[in-house]
């Protein structure tokens, strides 16, 4: 006679069921592959902007990612200066070194 609670493994998760055919889904912890302490909140990645598309639109989802992530006035500019590619990254060229880490030289530069 079979038990009352068939177990399952499908890729890692544990699928257990009963006689009344109620499932419960018992998910294993992640293992994290990075060395800094989840906070609990979501990190987001800016897009790479490199100056084809809208600045308008570009500059939209990156103050979105900045609030996101909790980003002060530093690091809101140093990531949208690493953020630059093709001839918006060559844009940096014409900025001094304090320019290229204050996000409104970046703006003004990008918006030339």
């Amino acid at each position: 006679m079979q038990d009352q609670h068939d177990q399952s493994v499908l890729n890692g998760f544990v699928l257990r069921s009963n006689a009344a055919n109620v499932h419960n889904l018992t998910i294993p912890h992640p293992v994290q592959s990075h060395n800094h302490k989840n906070n609990g909140s979501f990190k987001m990645k800016p897009q790479l902007y490199d100056g084809t598309e809208g600045l308008d639109d570009y500059l939209s989802q990156f103050e979105i990612a900045s609030e996101l992530n909790g980003w002060d006035y530093n690091l809101k500019s140093l990531y949208l200066a690493s953020s630059l590619t093709g001839c918006a990254h060559a844009l940096l060229n014409v900025l001094t070194s304090a320019q290229r880490r204050d996000y409104k030289s970046l703006v003004n530069v990008l918006n030339l």
